[in-house]
């Protein structure tokens, strides 16, 4: 059995990547990989097919949707999940004010563990005016982006 580093010398010196070998032997590019890094999921076919490869440059090979590797997920900065002057309201009384309130976001800084530290003005409910500070994280479930700015929402600026 050819070990994982053999098989990609192999078709590094061909001229293949994963993606083109996908792609010509008609496979899921994730079949392709662990045929090349682990050898117990490879059959004799396997094996002699990869030995048996012509060089790149003499196959046409079309690459669909299927063997292109997706990008990463979007990473959301703080400004862009926390712009100032937008409006969230609590779907729950965790954070403290009771469900429903509004809150505006009015700061936002660098806070522990590259997590965002975002400040909020209470805008509606009991604790009005009040000032609410909280670190992102599995805490701000309880809020829900509107989607509107306070500007926009109150006629201001």
């Amino acid at each position: 059995m050819l070990l994982p580093r053999e098989v990609k010398a192999l078709l590094k010196a061909k001229g293949w990547s994963q993606v083109a070998l996908a792609a010509h032997w008609d496979l899921a590019i994730t079949y392709v990989n662990a045929l090349v890094n682990k050898p117990e999921v490879r059959t004799q076919l396997h094996e002699d097919a990869f030995r048996g490869l012509p060089e790149r440059r003499n196959v046409q090979v079309v690459v669909d949707g299927r063997h292109k590797r997706k990008p990463p997920p979007k990473r959301w900065t703080g400004l862009e999940m926390y712009p100032v002057g937008r409006i969230f309201i609590t779907l729950d009384s965790s954070l403290g004010p009771e469900e429903g309130t509004e809150l505006e976001v009015i700061a936002l800084q660098p806070g522990p563990a590259n997590r965002p530290l975002v400040t909020f003005r209470i805008l509606t409910g009991e604790a009005e005016g009040d000032i609410l500070e909280l670190e992102h994280g599995p805490m701000m479930d309880s809020l829900s982006d509107t989607g509107q700015d306070r500007a926009l929402r109150y006629g201001q600026g």
